[in-house]
């Protein structure tokens, strides 16, 4: 298979997993196939926001709700158009709520990501 072939091959798959996407939202089996697609295509910025999602969506099963806030704003940061991050970071935040969790870390901007330092500092 050519290299031109492979590449098609990826696109037409990409687009099937956003398709599939707009069906059944926030599906995390198609958030890591669409990322492995983006990063043989060599689109490692599309690849690693689908991997911030899937992480986020990981720690908030976990309900490790404070961590999956910081991977979702990363995510949005990087792809503030994307709907599903907006939608996490509202769902994780009324989590905490209900839960009783409280921030024990800030979140702050650092260039273009975020981070977690002690609310102490």
């Amino acid at each position: 298979m050519s290299i031109f072939a492979s590449t098609c091959e990826h696109f037409r798959i990409v687009a099937f997993k956003e398709n599939a996407l707009k069906l059944v939202q926030n599906n995390k089996t198609t958030y890591v196939a669409r990322s492995r697609c983006y990063m043989e295509m060599g689109k490692i910025r599309k690849a690693m926001n689908d991997a911030l999602f899937q992480k986020g969506e990981l720690l908030f099963q976990e309900k490790n709700f404070e961590s999956a806030l910081v991977y979702y704003n990363k995510g949005m940061q990087q792809r503030p158009e994307m709907k599903s991050f907006h939608d996490r970071i509202t769902k994780t935040q009324n989590a905490m709520l209900k839960t009783g969790s409280k921030l024990t870390n800030k979140l702050i901007k650092s260039g273009e990501l975020s981070m977690v330092l002690p609310n102490k500092i």
